[in-house]
């Protein structure tokens, strides 16, 4: 049986690496509090404090407002989304249905734990920290997958090596 959203092998190496450079970026940006001035761009502010959702408090007139944003922030999670979602999609060289059947269950097992996950972190984590965990939370899910996948991977080719 033949996947209908899948990319090449060759994708997987390319996701991984976006994904470890994403990573690495939001780690620099969040973390070390690093904003590189050469980032530093104005953007239309369609959502903020200078919007239609303020409800006319602005005496400024307008729409959308121009706002300087740094977007160090903005890179590192779609490298991290692009990264994850070609890692998850790319097939494995040999794919077979067993491997199919790995995938699907990992995938199913990486959605049940980020929903625990969630709902944990709805709980107990609260204010500014709670939006972090979020964010963060929007690409835990695929690095749980990929975790899991290969682990289960590597198990089952062990097992057939060992046969």
């Amino acid at each position: 049986m033949e996947a209908k959203y899948s990319f090449s092998h060759k994708w997987k190496l390319i996701g991984i690496a976006l994904f470890i450079i994403g990573l690495t970026l939001g780690a620099i940006g969040v973390l070390g509090n690093y904003e590189p001035a050469f980032l530093d761009v104005r953007v239309p502010d369609f959502f903020g404090n200078s919007s239609f959702l303020n409800n006319g408090s602005d005496s400024d007139t307008g729409w959308p407002k121009m706002r300087k944003n740094n977007l160090l922030d903005e890179i590192a999670l779609s490298l991290l989304l692009i990264g994850g979602l070609l890692s998850v999609l790319a097939k494995e060289k040999n794919e077979d249905e067993m491997i199919m059947k790995l995938r699907l269950e990992s995938l199913l097992w990486s959605a049940i734990v980020n929903g625990i996950l969630i709902f944990i972190t709805v709980w107990l984590i609260y204010d500014l920290d709670f939006y972090f965990v979020m964010i963060t939370e929007l690409f835990f899910f695929y690095l749980l997958f990929i975790l899991r996948f290969n682990f289960v991977l590597m198990r089952q080719k062990k097992l057939v090596d060992e046969e």
